[in-house]
């Protein structure tokens, strides 16, 4: 029981020490707004595709180590689409996908200036100067995904195993995720800031579309959030 003491203790010291020393806030809530994007078999792009470009939302929560680092949890949820229709060479292949996706995150934050947002002044007093601050993030992720990729307009009967393979694989899916990523974080007061950021995620999974034998098996598909994050300090 004493070492679970001490390491809860350990813990929470950076944050303690940070709460001390800043006298402004100790945590951050916020609102994701934002696109979600896709690439794998059916989109083969790295880039995104203005076409499928579907809402995402999400909620979360910042807790900052000290001037420069912060962990972030995040839920984000995301809607993933793509049709062969929209390229021409696979007009006989025909298929098309939708996936409904859940994200649950934990990250790491790096903000190189953020040691320059609070400081005090001649009579010791916290002050805050609104910056215009550049951010990194990378973390682990869960991703649990409703899978409902569409063969009916497929008429070969040289994928028909494949496809039958995929359709075994594709209903719901539990993913681990490595989320990647940048941002531009602007304050606007002591209490709100928001930031434009853009994270990819390495899946690991090539069923991010609930499609891979039946296409091209021997790459994983990749995901994009991209947005507004509004934050409120306390």
């Amino acid at each position: 029981m004493k070492a679970i003491h001490l390491f809860l203790f350990m813990l929470m010291m950076p944050l303690f020490a940070l709460s001390q020393i800043t006298k402004v806030y100790n945590w951050e809530g916020g609102f994701f707004l934002g696109a979600a994007n896709y690439s794998g078999d059916i989109n083969p792009s790295e880039s995104p595709r203005l076409n499928d470009t579907r809402l995402s939302l999400g909620i979360g929560g910042r807790v900052p180590l000290n001037a420069k680092f912060g962990l972030r949890s995040n839920l984000i949820y995301g809607r993933f689409v793509g049709d062969d229709v929209n390229f021409p060479e696979r007009l006989d292949r025909n298929f098309r996908f939708e996936t409904n996706l859940f994200e649950l995150n934990v990250l790491g934050e790096f903000e190189p200036f953020g040691r320059d947002r609070f400081y005090s002044n001649a009579q010791g007093d916290v002050e805050m100067d609104k910056l215009i601050s550049p951010y990194l993030f990378a973390g682990l992720g869960f991703a649990y995904m409703n899978l409902n990729p569409d063969f009916s307009g497929n008429t070969s009967a040289s994928l028909r195993d494949e496809i039958a393979a995929d359709l075994r694989e594709s209903s719901t899916r539990l993913n681990i995720v490595l989320p990647i990523g940048l941002g531009l974080k602007i304050d606007l007061s002591t209490k709100y800031s928001f930031a434009v950021e853009s994270g990819l995620r390495l899946t690991f999974s090539d069923y991010i579309d609930g499609i891979s034998m039946a296409a091209g098996p021997d790459a994983d598909d990749i995901y994009l959030f991209t947005g507004v994050v509004v934050y409120r300090r306390f």
